[in-house]
């Protein structure tokens, strides 16, 4: 019970008004420990590499509009929470003055940084063009040995594009009796094939009698090979 000028009032209704007193005061003025709930999150905000800096520029303005800090301090807070990467390229240039300047100078960077990732993953430059000039080469020698394949195949309906037999005409000529290599009857001579299964050709020449003087006569037969080129 709390006492008052009018009695005694029951301490639940009082604690019930002071806590709504507290939800009127925390919507009227926010919490009261914001200010260094967000400077607490501040400094442990740390843009990582492999993120944008973007998403850091966001999240540090977040936070830094409950701080109350000047440009100079969210100026050290937000170089801190940098990327390495990002340092790194900031000490090429000309060191910025103002917090604003800080943040183009970082976006910059980034975007710079994002760029050359993007090329490395990509021929550019004399790569590219030594990539280019290549391809015509390749592609000349792939369509000479097209023609080629076509035209072998067109003289010989039976090879594959690979200048060998088909299975379709290997099996056509077993069944046939012809040869694998010249397409003759394997019966039939072959000067020009180099299939030893083929049969010899006969000699070529003329057959001429000779009668000997002695008393009991003789008939030889002289077979004449071919003539040479010395005879011809």
């Amino acid at each position: 019970m709390v006492a008052t000028d009018s009695g005694y009032i029951p301490r639940t209704v009082h604690l019930q008004q002071l806590g709504e007193f507290v939800d009127q005061l925390n919507t009227y003025f926010g919490q009261p420990d914001l200010a260094q709930a967000s400077e607490r999150a501040l400094r442990a905000l740390k843009m990582q590499d492999y993120q944008h800096v973007n998403k850091y520029m966001i999240e540090f303005s977040e936070h830094a509009t409950h701080t109350g800090w000047n440009d100079v301090a969210l100026y050290g807070e937000f170089y801190r929470g940098l990327a390495e990467r990002i340092k790194d390229q900031l000490l090429s240039l000309d060191r910025p003055q103002m917090f604003q300047q800080l943040k183009v100078a970082a976006l910059k960077c980034d975007t710079r940084y994002w760029e050359c990732q993007g090329e490395k993953a990509t021929p550019s430059g004399w790569n590219r063009q030594a990539a280019s000039s290549s391809v015509p080469v390749k592609l000349g020698s792939n369509l000479t040995a097209s023609s080629d394949a076509a035209t072998t195949s067109h003289t010989n309906p039976g090879l594959g594009v690979d200048g060998k037999l088909t299975q379709e005409e290997r099996e056509r000529r077993r069944l046939k009796g012809l040869c694998y290599y010249c397409g003759i009857t394997i019966d039939s001579p072959a000067p020009d094939c180099h299939n030893s299964r083929h049969p010899k050709p006969a000699a070529v020449g003329r057959a001429t009698f000779t009668v000997t003087g002695e008393p009991e006569a003789t008939i030889e037969e002289v077979v004449e090979g071919p003539p040479t080129e010395s005879e011809n």
